[in-house]
């Protein structure tokens, strides 16, 4: 819509790169990112409103109030963590409307209907993420598929598409990861029990399960499930929705 949306969405590309590798370097995010995404929204807010009007002031609103409920109402279900919800919640500061922008002569996004358009830009970018989430599954599930084959695919059908296994002399030196079963002895078994979200890995854990392989109770590799901070598929979803619109919804309306 204005001429500066390519830089917007530049600078918000730069401030999401910074949060997946703060993430995956050292699980966390502060808060500085999202305060200067929200600062920078709001003092571009001016000369917009100034140039349209009122009307994207109140859009903004909207679609601010919208991302905030739905952002919470993910987070009070455990759906993603609080550094997601405030990355959504500054996006929709500084994206009221969806931007538009040209490459040479190409114009973007390559969907720009109407239809696709109806729910703010921070929620299409949360629909493109969700979907874009779900390659994870089918990929470890072609992952195990060509390491286990049909019959152990057969044998494991929930947990191999959630996770993979590896040798748990290997635990110690893998990142992002986390167990996908807590294991407990109880009557002279050992027990394992699916967790949802997985088992942090420390070296009490290591040391028990090799403690169990020893012993005979356990093999030589566990299950365990990639722990990808959802960040990432923020990120991609945010080019994706940049660059093409909302996939997800288009998907669903062409059907």
């Amino acid at each position: 819509m204005w001429e500066t949306d390519i830089f917007v969405v530049l600078f918000c590309l730069l401030i999401l790169i910074y949060a997946c590798w703060s993430d995956i370097r050292t699980r966390s995010v502060s808060n500085i990112p999202w305060l200067i995404m929200a600062i920078v929204g709001v003092v571009l807010l001016v000369p917009r409103v100034a140039t349209t009007g009122t009307a994207l002031l109140i859009q903004t609103a909207i679609a601010t109030a919208i991302t905030l409920g739905i952002t919470y109402l993910f987070f009070r279900l455990s759906l993603f963590g609080p550094a997601d919800a405030k990355c959504l919640i500054a996006m929709s500061l500084l994206f009221p409307i969806y931007p538009s922008f040209a490459i040479f002569s190409q114009r973007f996004p390559l969907i720009s209907l109407a239809e696709t358009q109806l729910l703010p830009f921070a929620l299409a970018t949360l629909m493109n993420a969700t979907l874009l989430a779900m390659f994870v599954p089918l990929s470890l599930g072609l992952r195990n598929l060509f390491s286990l084959g049909f019959a152990g695919l057969a044998r494991h059908p929930g947990t191999a598409f959630t996770g993979y296994q590896v040798p748990i002399a290997q635990l110690g030196t893998k990142k992002n990861i986390r167990l996908i079963h807590q294991f407990q002895e109880k009557d002279g078994e050992l027990r394992r029990t699916s967790i949802f979200g997985g088992v942090e890995i420390n070296d009490e854990l290591v040391n028990r399960l090799e403690s169990y392989h020893k012993d005979g109770k356990l093999g030589d590799k566990v299950w365990v499930m990639p722990e990808l901070p959802f960040v990432v598929f923020i990120t991609l979803g945010f080019v994706t929705t940049a660059l093409v619109g909302n996939l997800a919804l288009a998907l669903l309306i062409r059907r």
